[in-house]
């Protein structure tokens, strides 16, 4: 096994070396570093892995798997699995985001290339303690002092039931009133309405570093204040040069894994053309037993 930085000081890049080694007993070994100040992403390189094997993978060291609630026409779900996507379809590029900016915004975000495109195509990953840091101190008394809301205005069912995992309306705005986050929660017929609470300065769970870590830069229109004001255009300026400044773009390879801390690290996508490219996720919680207890706030 050899193990090398992605920078300095952000992720890792781990590659297979010797035939006897085991995928599962490395990323066993080495998941703590999804953890370190200097962690963050992990990215498994050379190993033997499926379709199968990446999914019994990530539910060793995974659990509570969430469902995707966005570009549903852009995917499909091997095995019929709502909780298993491709992000293949559509072509375009997307912007820095994390996944599942929800109340229960999941810890890990994993993905799996089975073929990468032939040309473009890149995924890029930057570390929200380093873009927070390169912030203006303005703009990040701005941000701290300033929640952001997410307005779901009449949703369907298919939306309201990926999000909450319930399959009547009442029992999907029941369970909305029992987080603190959410609010003006509405019912008209089969729709749902309702506004979330969300800190685009927060902390990652699994390092308890500060970071800016939100879907800002994808939706700048979605993620608004209390007063339904978008972010000043300065501010997405200068927090789009802050991100794109320490991006590390990745240029895939067959059977690569990446896992990333999605309260920590935020993803983009290159456009590309290629048809056959195909790469698959799953979000989830880690395993309790693999999470750091106690862990110390890092103010920056």
């Amino acid at each position: 096994m050899k193990l090398n930085k992605m920078t300095e000081d952000f992720g890792y890049i781990i590659e297979k070396t010797a035939e006897s080694e085991q995928l599962s007993e490395v990323l066993a070994e080495k998941v703590f570093l999804l953890s370190e100040a200097d962690g963050g992403a992990i990215l498994l390189r050379g190993f033997e892995v499926d379709l199968n094997s990446f999914k019994a993978l990530t539910s060793e060291f995974s659990e509570h798997f969430r469902v995707a609630t966005t570009n549903l026409e852009d995917r499909y779900y091997p095995d019929r699995d709502p909780t298993f996507a491709s992000v293949n379809s559509g072509g375009y590029a997307i912007d820095f985001h994390n996944e599942l900016t929800l109340p229960y915004t999941p810890d890990v975000f994993w993905m799996y290339c089975l073929t990468p495109a032939e040309k473009f195509g890149k995924t890029a990953i930057v570390d929200g303690k380093k873009v927070l840091s390169s912030l203006t101190p303005k703009t990040k008394e701005a941000l701290i002092a300033r929640d952001g809301y997410w307005y779901f205005e009449q949703s369907p069912p298919y939306l309201w039931q990926r999000v909450t995992g319930k399959n009547s309306i009442e029992d999907a705005a029941e369970f909305m009133r029992g987080m603190s986050e959410v609010s003006q929660i509405e019912i008209v017929d089969d729709q749902l309405s309702f506004r979330f609470r969300t800190q685009p300065v927060s902390y990652s769970k699994l390092s308890g570093a500060q970071v800016f870590c939100c879907g800002l830069l994808d939706f700048p229109d979605q993620v608004i204040d209390k007063q339904r004001k978008p972010y000043e255009r300065a501010i997405v300026t200068e927090i789009a040069q802050a991100t794109h400044q320490h991006a590390v773009w990745l240029d895939w390879q067959e059977k690569d894994i990446l896992v990333v801390d999605n309260t920590r690290v935020m993803h983009a996508r290159q456009a590309f053309e290629d048809p056959f490219r195909e790469i698959v996720v799953r979000y989830a919680d880690l395993k309790p037993n693999l999470v750091k207890p106690n862990q110390n706030i890092v103010f920056i």
